[in-house]
């Protein structure tokens, strides 16, 4: 019997992670947009909302990862390297509720 890395889970963990940090990136855009509405600055309003677009889209990346993983350490590695620092902020360990990094292995013995 073994236990395997279940890299659906380590996804599905990670993306949750991608958006409890954009939650305040998405916040500040927010305010971002309606200063530039009361000025009429369409250059910014332009740049607010492409920076929106790429906060929804930054959890794809982490979909279409190729994880080839066979191990925890090794998957969060792997899961790292598709975060965004400019865009989310720097990478911690942000623990969710029923998270370890080794929880991913959970429900995988074969």
């Amino acid at each position: 019997m073994s236990i395997k890395l279940n890299v659906d889970r380590a996804k599905t963990l990670q993306r949750s992670r991608m958006r409890k940090a954009r939650l305040a990136e998405f916040a500040k855009a927010d305010a971002d947009y309606m200063r530039a509405l009361e000025t009429n600055d369409t250059t910014k309003q332009a740049e607010v909302v492409a920076k929106k677009q790429l906060l929804r889209d930054c959890t794809q990346q982490v979909t279409d990862a190729n994880i080839t993983a066979t191990d925890c350490t090794e998957a969060t590695n792997q899961l790292k390297a598709v975060w965004n620092e400019d865009l989310l902020g720097p990478y911690s360990n942000r623990r969710l509720k029923g998270d370890s990094e080794c929880d991913w292995n959970r429900g995988q013995i074969t």
